[in-house]
């Protein structure tokens, strides 16, 4: 059957494979290993986990094949023989494969080559070393791949100045039109000097997904960058710390393409200019107390479909979250909310009806529940048959815990149990006094689960001597727990 499958379909699967699983697969024949090969090698900087690996060095031997000749009689002035080090003939183009470049993790493979090499990093010479291959190498990839995606971010190897510098330079490089014009995804730190966000305005027109991070400051080239992208935006993110009116100025021409909005930190970009935008993900996240009337604008969105609602708030109004599900249930797929501080605690009840009532496509809802509202959770569980993930925490105090167990037993006995479950996961705030509520649970899930569950607890979960139950759980239902299962936490 996997000879039949052309590439195309091969790289729609590798597309949803984690690393290990990537791994495994192109091994089942030429086709599938050409087409892995690809996948591997598009975000190479990031796929092989680079914070993680101490052999992502070996990554650049391949790449160091690649540089000029000039560049490789510059390093040999300092003992650096490029021709010996890097892989003399490689199988595949692997610098053509390249779409997606992440200059920090660049950078921060160099110090670990480096490193590997005895070269002190931060010695002045050596940092010349480095400042050479990091442009040189930039150079190739703009010349010979064919980017899609940058992340500009500092690299925490690299003192401020120097990368500054760089990022400065950077729009001024060979070919760095040509090698940046099919751009259409840009991550960065919305620190970088405003004459790099400039440049690239001036090249780049087609950028349709930008996320930003470290936005603590209204910087102009970054406006100018919004500004410029042509096609409008359908993807936007903003972790800030501090208000950036012009920012959500420059926004201002690109609210009917949007689609997905994400909003984290400090800051929270206001929802008003968003009240006809054609919203499919919206992800809310803020440590700072919510407006009464935040949500109103969305309340009243005519051409909203969300799949995705993600919100984490303090201070949250449950009654304008109840309106936009009522709004989006027909496409909603992932409902993740966590509050602290409702402003309408008393509308909880009505909140898991409205999720009940309206939605039918959830595959994923992680939720606080109290009392009364963990026995609402079959009714949901009942409309929407195709929940693979559930993750309860507790609707209460900070320090206080809900007693979940019968909503547990009732969720096992009620008719209603999630068959294509594949994760449960309870959090610290929630706790199950009676014991035999897990056992109700496993029980039914031999019965009716199509896969095996993976059942997790967060550290401080109190239960009634689960830890010491773990094993006798997995000697009876070992057959529907995944091994990585967690029954770990405080006895009761």
């Amino acid at each position: 059957m996997a000879n039949r499958l052309p590439s195309e379909c091969w790289e729609e699967i590798f597309e949803n494979l984690d690393i290990g699983s990537l791994h495994t697969a192109i091994l089942i024949d030429r086709r599938t290993f050409s087409a892995g090969i690809r996948k591997l090698w598009s975000n190479p900087f990031e796929i092989f986990e680079i914070s993680k690996s101490k052999k992502i060095w070996k990554i650049l031997n391949v790449y160091l094949s690649y540089l000029s000749q000039e560049t490789k009689d510059f390093l040999l002035g300092f003992s650096i023989d490029i021709d010996e080090i890097s892989i003399k003939k490689p199988i595949f183009p692997y610098v053509t494969l390249l779409k997606t470049f992440h200059l920090a993790n660049v950078d921060r493979a160099i110090a670990l080559w480096m490193d590997k090499r005895k070269y002190y990093f931060f010695d002045d010479d050596n940092v010349r070393i480095a400042n050479t291959i990091l442009r040189e190498l930039v150079i190739v990839f703009l010349n010979q791949s064919n980017l899609t995606n940058i992340c500009a971010e500092k690299s925490f190897c690299t003192d401020e100045q120097r990368f500054d510098s760089f990022f400065i330079s950077f729009a001024r490089l060979p070919n760095v039109q040509s090698g940046l014009s099919n751009l259409s995804s840009f991550h960065c730190e919305g620190c970088l000097p405003s004459e790099f966000y400039l440049a690239l305005a001036e090249i780049c027109h087609s950028i349709t997904d930008i996320r930003i991070k470290c936005g603590c400051v209204d910087s102009v080239g970054l406006n100018a960058l919004i500004k410029a992208q042509e096609k409008g935006l359908v993807s936007f993110s903003l972790d800030a710390s501090t208000d950036m009116p012009l920012l959500m100025k420059a926004f201002s021409n690109k609210y009917g393409t949007l689609k997905n909005l994400t909003s984290l930190g400090r800051y929270r970009v206001p929802l008003t200019a968003f009240r006809e935008s054609p919203l499919e993900s919206l992800i809310i996240k803020s440590y700072e107390r919510v407006k009464k009337d935040y949500f109103e604008p969305l309340t009243t969105n005519p051409v909203q479909n969300l799949w995705k609602l993600e919100i984490d708030l303090v201070g949250l109004q449950i009654e304008s979250l109840i309106t936009i599900i009522e709004n989006s249930g027909s496409t909603l797929q992932v409902i993740h909310l966590k509050w602290q501080y409702v402003i309408d605690g008393y509308n909880a009840p009505t909140l898991f009806t409205s999720i009940a009532n309206h939605c039918t496509k959830l595959n994923s809802l992680n939720i606080a529940v109290n009392s009364k509202t963990v026995l609402q959770l079959h009714e949901i569980t009942r409309s929407n048959p195709l929940i693979k993930s559930l993750t309860l925490r507790g609707d209460t105090m900070p320090g206080h815990r809900i007693d979940i167990s019968e909503g547990i037993i009732q969720l096992a006995n009620s008719g209603s149990f999630p068959k294509k479950l594949e994760l449960l996961q309870l959090n610290y705030d929630v706790m199950i006094k009676n014991s035999d509520a897990l056992d109700i649970f496993f029980s039914n899930a031999k019965t009716f689960l199509i896969k095996p569950l993976k059942f997790q607890i967060t550290d401080g979960f109190v239960g009634n001597n689960l830890i010491h139950k773990s094993s006798d759980y997995f000697l009876k239902y070992g057959d529907i727990l995944e091994k990585d299962s967690i029954f770990w936490g405080i006895e009761g």
